[in-house]
């Protein structure tokens, strides 16, 4: 069957688009600054709130057993294949990434997440941009192919082990996470460290891994205090995939809080929450009501948290537009 002069298995294509019109340059970000469990402008004081994107371009193969209809096969993006840790604030990505910075600016972001980051790389033209449009950015201090934390691995052994061919795990973490952050705190609009992301998807020992995120997180820490004299403090936070009740409460408390000592305790949590799905939740009348969407006990649950939390992620996993192809919109 052919669809519009379109074989079959293939999306039809997009209607041209209007190109975005262009941002309009703000002129730079001042540092965020924590104080009890909130984000603030250092400049003007005021709350900041964090509006943002998780930018990964990554050309992902789409699992076709998802669709509940159609039979589609996906086609060549117009920007570069990366591998998966590549860096994709390199300059030699700048036309694409200005293109997303841009895009997210007009739609009234204010905050940019990353996930693989090469420290050996310039990112001034990035971070700079960046900053002329108002987006603060979120870096991660581990990284997919060396400087890695291996979930899989129980404390200690996920910050002691030696890995033939790679060396110390904890050694390698540690040299390219400072690096990472000695190249990323001259920045006014880096937001946030993440010292982990999601460490339970690999974690097989019943969060056994946690322990190696507090000791990064105090090793990050005791760095930033030798360095004071010529390196902005930029907070740490992890990033956990949301568990439900009450693991991802008690995951947030444990990393937040001072087990040996100060430096081991996050400054702020962040959740990935995949709950983004359906646009009204309603009570017995049929009417929406909040206290039946799943943010809800989320928000009861942080209710006393003493650090800032953030949805470092959020969207919907289900719907139309990820089991239906052709996609209309």
């Amino acid at each position: 069957r052919r669809q519009q002069g379109v074989e079959e298995g293939v999306q039809d294509p997009l209607d041209d688009q209007e190109p975005l019109p262009r941002a309009a340059k703000v002129g730079g970000a001042e540092p965020v600054v924590i104080k009890g469990n909130f984000l603030y402008d250092s400049k003007t004081g005021k709350r900041f709130f964090a509006k943002g994107v998780a930018y990964n371009p990554r050309n992902m193969v789409f699992d076709k057993r998802l669709m509940k209809e159609g039979n589609c096969t996906p086609g060549e993006p117009a920007m570069a294949k990366l591998e998966y840790a590549a860096d994709p604030t390199a300059e030699s990505l700048e036309e694409t990434w200005k293109e997303a910075l841009n895009a997210m600016a007009v739609m009234g972001a204010n905050t940019v997440r990353l996930y693989n980051i090469d420290p050996e790389q310039s990112h001034k033209k990035f971070m700079d941009y960046a900053a002329s449009l108002g987006l603060y950015v979120i870096v991660p201090l581990t990284r997919h192919d060396w400087g890695y934390l291996p979930a899989g691995s129980p404390s200690p052994h996920c910050y002691s082990d030696e890995v033939e061919g790679y060396g110390n795990v904890g050694t390698n973490l540690l040299i390219s996470a400072k690096l990472i952050v000695k190249e990323f705190s001259q920045y006014d609009n880096t937001l946030l460290f993440t010292v982990a992301n999601e460490l339970a998807l690999s974690d097989s020992n019943g969060y056994a891994a946690f322990p190696c995120v507090k000791a990064l997180t105090r090793d990050i820490h005791r760095y930033q205090k030798e360095c004071k004299e010529t390196m902005r403090r930029v907070p740490l936070i992890y990033a956990d995939m949301d568990m439900g009740p009450p693991y991802r409460e008690l995951v947030g408390r444990y990393l937040s809080c001072e087990v040996e000592s100060e430096d081991d305790a996050v400054d702020a949590y962040g959740l990935n929450v995949y709950s983004w799905c359906d646009t009204h939740y309603r009570n017995d009348a049929g009417k929406p009501d909040f206290k039946y969407s799943p943010y809800s006990p989320i928000r009861d649950e942080f209710m006393g948290f003493t650090k800032p939390m953030l949805f470092t992620e959020f969207g919907c996993t289900l719907g139309d537009f990820m089991t239906t192809c052709p996609y209309k919109g």
